[in-house]
């Protein structure tokens, strides 16, 4: 498999992307508030810009958003119940229990406002990428 400096490039900023985006959102969520605060938006949004203007084609932003959104659910869920990967639950009484609370929790933190923010500085991280160039 041949893979180039830029493929190599994008490849590490979503998952770079995907891996500061979960850890803002549970270091929001483990703080104890229900729902992020504008500073987390605010980091969201630069980090957001930061990786359009590392990743500069309009393609891989668009591609790249989605990988970095659909690796931060995933990472956040398994974050989120450890406990019964780890087997410290009992998987047949409270670990349905915790899957549906992860799931809500992620989803409920994550949409439509912060996927919003991470398409919005994205696109805008490309356009000043391209405005620089």
């Amino acid at each position: 498999m041949n893979l180039t400096k830029t493929r190599i490039k994008t490849i590490l900023t979503v998952f770079s992307w995907g891996i500061i985006y979960a850890s803002i959102i549970l270091q929001a969520r483990f703080s104890g508030r229900e729902f992020l605060s504008a500073i987390d938006f605010l980091l969201l949004f630069v980090i957001s810009v930061l990786a359009g203007l590392v990743l500069k084609d309009f393609k891989a932003i668009i591609f790249g958003s989605v990988g970095a959104l659909l690796f931060s659910v995933f990472l956040m869920f398994v974050v989120l119940t450890l406990p019964v990967l780890l087997s410290y639950m009992p998987y047949s009484f409270q670990g349905e229990f915790v899957y549906l609370i992860a799931i809500q929790i992620i989803f409920r933190i994550m949409f439509p406002t912060a996927l919003f923010i991470c398409f919005l500085g994205g696109v805008l991280g490309g356009f000043l990428s391209e405005a620089i160039r």
